[in-house]
Formats: structure tokens, sequence, C-alpha cells
């Protein structure tokens, strides 16, 4: 029954609370919630018999959790073809990232072991934390120096934090 809930049933920790409670239809609630913008994790729960049907059966127990994320992806690992010529780079992130923010123009630079400027071809997301830069055929030895813009992002649309300094997306040092 709509009277038989209030938005104090569900019960959340680390200091957020619902402020409001909606009926969307016979089956579904929508609580609105006020939560700290802390990044960290969230459970809530709603007691056994909180709410009723038009029966006055009280409904069972339910607990879960949701999690807040602003931290943005970094890069964990990178592969590349091992044998020449070599043509495609993996990027391996922490985490899944947004496809729709994944491009050549992500990369900043990428230069041979001469320091000569390689053309990106191509810039896909393999898997969900796997980006692939593919690039013309490379059959030096040496060190190669790719530099990513920090305009990536991750699902939830925070861009790359490379240095881990709380702040997302700072050219030049993520």
């Amino acid at each position: 029954l709509a009277t038989s809930v209030q938005a104090a049933d569900l019960v959340l920790d680390n200091g957020a609370s619902a402020t409001s409670v909606e009926f969307i239809d016979g089956r579904t609630l929508r609580f609105t919630l006020d939560t700290p913008n802390d990044e960290g994790t969230f459970n809530y729960s709603l007691a056994e018999g909180a709410l009723s049907d038009l029966q006055s059966a009280g409904n069972p127990a339910y607990a879960g959790s949701f999690h807040v994320d602003h931290t943005g992806p970094q890069v964990e690992s990178h592969s590349a073809d091992t044998n020449a010529p070599f043509t495609t780079l993996d990027l391996v992130f922490d985490e899944p990232l947004a496809a729709a923010s994944i491009g050549t123009a992500d990369i900043a630079s990428f230069t041979g072991p001469t320091g000569t400027a390689i053309s990106v071809s191509s810039v896909t997301l393999v898997n969900g934390n796997t980006v692939r830069v593919t690039f013309a055929a490379q059959y030096a030895e040496g060190d190669y120096t790719l530099v990513l813009n920090p305009t990536l992002t991750d699902a939830v649309g925070n861009a790359m934090n490379q240095d881990d300094d709380s702040v997302n997306g700072e050219a030049g040092e993520d």
C-alpha cells in the first residue's frame, strides 16, 4: 500500500539517507537519496514488513549496495606485438572505459627510438578495459614513447587520473 512505506524505511550507511519515496507502479518504488559526495560503497536495507501489499502481507527483508566512483582510469600495463614488425600496442586500464571516449585524438604523441613521430591509424576498445593503438609497421629496436591525452573516461565519465592525485583529466600530468 502506498501509505505503508516511508523514505526513512530505507536505511543507508556512511552518512546517506533517503529523502523521499515515489510510487512508480504497483511493483516499483523510487527512493531519492541524499549521499555525501564521497567515493565509496554505500549499503542499504529495507526491513522485513516495512511495506505491505493489498492483502496486508509484508515484504521480505532486502539489502544491497552501490558504489560512488569519482576516480579516473589509470593504465595498469601495456603490451606490444612481440615479433617485428609490430603494428599494435595494447593498453590495459584498471577499470572499464566508455567506448565513446576513445579515438585517435587520445594520443598526444607517439615517437620511435630516434624521436621520429609515428602516425596512429586507430585507437579502439578491445574489451571493457583494454585499448588497442594501431599504427604503421615498426621495425626499429629501442624505446618507443606514447603520451596519452587524459580525455579517456571510465564508464561513469571520470577522465583519466594516471598520477592518482584526485584531480582527473589534467593535461601533462595524467
